[in-house]
């Protein structure tokens, strides 16, 4: 489903708000201004107060309907799998998720949990695209009703706040916020990491790596953005007898001096490349504050390898404590450099979409009946065809059941013969981009063949003529479509089962047969003459069964 397609348009429900905004400011409270000899407007930062609530409401507005949209399509994803929220521990069989294979079982599970689980995703999908702020991820604890409420409770508020931030005087303002006009990012942003960084020293070092100026660039880092460094250094890696060697190098310098140099000590250099560096962490990163802050920290190739960056910084392993803190100091920066004001919400939700999920019990117990049956027959597709329609019959007017076309394999005893792709379309309807459409239920099925081949006919016993220590003998074709071998046990005493000591065992492949009769035969040599033998011939099919043991005798004497 085209997520995109979802967006809704809120423009008339926040009308009014906006009516009453303006309302608001017009009314205001006024004030004579001595020194101007005229009445000045106040209420600038109530109006401000007053955008925060639209904002917020305007998020919630946001909420509710992402959570209706992801809850339709993640009724949409489960069919689509099958019933899993992601994988099949059995695999996949032609894009369709597979509920069993020849040696597992691989039910979905716990339908309700796997649809938690795949709610929670999607509306992740809508919540960081929401462009006006930011809002929490992975943020709610859901528990689902019959007919499908979902209420959910939020583990984390979101923030918004009013920004006045060139109240934050610094040395670099000016730098600051050319570089944030420049490359989009917030200048409270930049101020959080040059503080976390270099607490707003020019000259800082990290002694033992090697990162320098304001905004702590590598040599590597720095070169690729077009600064020149000391000694012309580019490496990435830490390097702690030049980072030392550079200390003592500008110790007694001036920043001007310095900047001579290594540009990484010249403010706006070091300001403009660091910000543009962190530009690409912060778009690469979708703009996860969490995620580019550490990737700016910890480098973006242990971000990629230890975090699950579809969830976010939570997720990630083998994190560093000086990382972990780091990400925590330049939020806790960025909050405290951005706002003037705070406006805190809970955004909880209850949601219903007319759907049942224990339609997916339904369809596991008919599967049940279905694998049963066609387990006994040979003919997989004759099976199913008498099947099929006795299931639409049971379930009129609430499931239509249907499958593909069996896979062609030239194979004879290829693993397609036994697969079977279902297609069940329920009565409901559900929102997709194409408006409500029938929901179907999508999965792949491997159907044992337990059937026991019928016994081998014999048709001929004795010597080939006029060629001593030599017997042939011949068969009828078992006519099951699933036969793979025959097997022809021999011994000179009589046995009863297969691995009796002194049975002999010759594995003939099903093809073998005589071009004129059509025949399938085998030939056994070097046997002794005017001796007796007994004989068991079974057919084998691919799943290794075999027809029961019948002895049959002949003499090698000729006759």
């Amino acid at each position: 489903m085209n997520k995109r397609a979802m967006i809704f348009n809120v423009a008339l429900v926040f009308l009014a708000l906006a009516v009453l905004t303006t309302v608001f400011i017009q009314l205001s409270s006024k004030q004579f201004d001595k020194e101007k000899g005229f009445d000045k407007t106040i209420g600038e930062r109530q109006a401000k107060l007053f955008n925060i609530y639209q904002q917020a409401e305007k998020a919630l507005f946001y909420i509710d309907q992402s959570a209706k949209l992801a809850a339709w399509q993640t009724v949409y994803d489960l069919g689509q799998r099958g019933g899993f929220s992601n994988q099949s521990a059995c695999g996949v069989y032609y894009n369709y998720m597979l509920w069993n294979n020849k040696t597992d079982e691989c039910y979905p599970g716990d339908i309700e949990e796997n649809f938690i689980k795949k709610f929670n995703e999607n509306l992740n999908d809508y919540l960081i695209n929401y462009s006006d702020i930011s809002l929490p991820t992975n943020n709610y604890d859901l528990e689902l009703t019959n007919n499908l409420e979902i209420i959910s409770k939020a583990k984390n508020p979101f923030l918004i706040g009013l920004s006045e931030e060139k109240s934050i005087v610094t040395d670099y303002n000016e730098i600051i916020e050319k570089a944030s006009k420049k490359y989009g990012v917030p200048s409270a942003l930049i101020k959080a990491i040059i503080k976390q960084e270099s607490n707003f020293n020019p000259k800082a070092i990290s002694i033992g790596c090697g990162a320098a100026g304001l905004m702590q660039l590598m040599p590597g880092t720095a070169k690729s953005l077009g600064l020149k460094t000391y000694k012309n250094a580019n490496f990435f890696g830490c390097n702690e007898a030049y980072s030392k060697e550079l200390a003592i190098k500008v110790k007694d310098l001036s920043i001007e001096e310095a900047a001579k140099v290594d540009e990484r000590f010249d403010p706006e250099k070091n300001i403009m490349a660091g910000v543009k560096h962190f530009l690409s962490q912060y778009k690469k990163y979708n703009y996860d504050l969490e995620l580019s802050t550490a990737a700016y920290n910890w480098g973006a190739g242990n971000v990629n390898r230890y975090c699950n960056l579809d969830i976010g910084f939570s997720t990630c392993t083998n994190l560093p404590d000086e990382t972990k803190n780091y990400v925590e100091k330049v939020k806790t920066y960025y909050q405290e450099y951005s706002r003037f004001a705070t406006y805190s919400i809970r955004p909880s939700f209850k949601t219903t979409i007319d759907y049942n999920l224990s339609v997916y019990d339904i369809i596991k117990k008919n599967v049940n009946y279905l694998k049963d049956v066609c387990s006994k027959e040979n003919n997989l597709t004759k099976c199913l065809e008498e099947q099929i329609p006795y299931l639409n019959h049971l379930f009129q007017d609430f499931l239509s059941w249907g499958y593909e076309e069996q896979i062609k394999n030239s194979t004879r005893c290829n693993d397609d013969r036994r697969m079977v792709r279902i297609n069940v379309t329920e009565n409901k309807k559900i929102l997709t981009e194409d408006g409500f459409k029938n929901n179907v239920i999508k999965f792949a099925l491997y159907i044992p063949d337990k059937v026991i081949p019928s016994t081998v006919k014999i048709l001929e016993l004795g010597d080939e003529k006029d060629v001593s220590k030599q017997i042939r003998i011949s068969w009828e074709p078992n006519p099951d479509e699933d036969i793979s071998n025959y097997n022809i046990y021999y011994s000179d005493k009589e046995f009863f089962s297969y691995d009796e000591e002194g049975v002999n065992k010759i594995s003939v492949p099903y093809n073998k047969t005589i071009e004129s009769a059509g025949l399938d035969y085998v030939k056994l040599v070097n046997v002794p003459e005017d001796k007796e033998y007994y004989f068991a011939i079974t057919a084998v099919d691919c799943d290794g069964h075999e027809n029961d043991l019948i002895l049959h005798k002949v003499t090698s004497t000729p006759t």
